[in-house]
C-alpha cells in the first residue's frame, strides 16, 4: 500500500514534466548547436531531473562528401586527400537550381533541403550547394 501511495504521489509530476519538456524543446533546433533538454523521471521516485545537454551535430553523409571531394579534385587537379572540409551546414535552397540558376535556365520552384559544404586547400576555398542526397550539387 505504501508503494502505491508513493507511486501516486510521484505520478503528479509526470504531466508537468512532459509539458515543460515539450515547451522547452520547441525552441531547440536539432543539430543547431543549441542545448537540448533531457528529462529523467522514475516512477518510483518523486524527484525528476531536467538538464541541458549539447545537441547532436548534424553532418552531411560521408558519401555526399566523397562525391563532392572527387568532383572538386577532378576539376582542380588537386588530389582528393588534400581537399579538406572546413564547414558544412544543412540548408534549404529556394529552387531546384539550389539558388544558383544559370542564365536562361529553368528551375523547379520548390524548396530543396540540402547542404552547404566548404572545402579548402591552402588559402583556396570552394563552396558547394547540394540537395539532401548529394546527387544534385553546384559550385558557387
Amino acid at each position: 500500500m505504501k508503494s502505491l501511495q508513493k507511486l501516486h504521489q510521484s505520478s503528479k509530476y509526470v504531466a508537468p514534466v512532459l509539458v515543460l519538456a515539450g515547451v522547452l524543446s520547441l525552441g531547440m533546433g536539432v543539430g543547431s548547436g543549441k542545448p537540448a533538454i533531457a528529462v529523467s523521471f522514475m516512477a518510483n521516485q518523486p524527484d525528476f531531473v531536467i538538464s541541458a545537454a549539447p545537441a547532436q551535430t548534424v553532418q552531411p553523409p560521408p558519401t555526399l562528401i566523397s562525391t563532392l571531394r572527387r568532383s572538386l579534385s577532378k576539376q582542380t587537379g588537386i588530389p582528393a586527400k588534400a581537399l579538406r572540409v572546413v564547414e558544412s551546414s544543412p540548408k534549404t535552397w529556394p529552387n531546384g537550381c539550389l539558388g544558383l540558376a544559370r542564365p536562361d535556365e529553368m528551375c523547379t520552384q520548390v524548396m530543396i533541403p540540402g547542404w552547404r559544404v566548404v572545402f579548402s586547400h591552402g588559402s583556396q576555398r570552394w563552396i558547394y550547394r547540394t540537395d539532401a542526397t548529394g546527387k544534385n550539387y553546384r559550385l558557387e
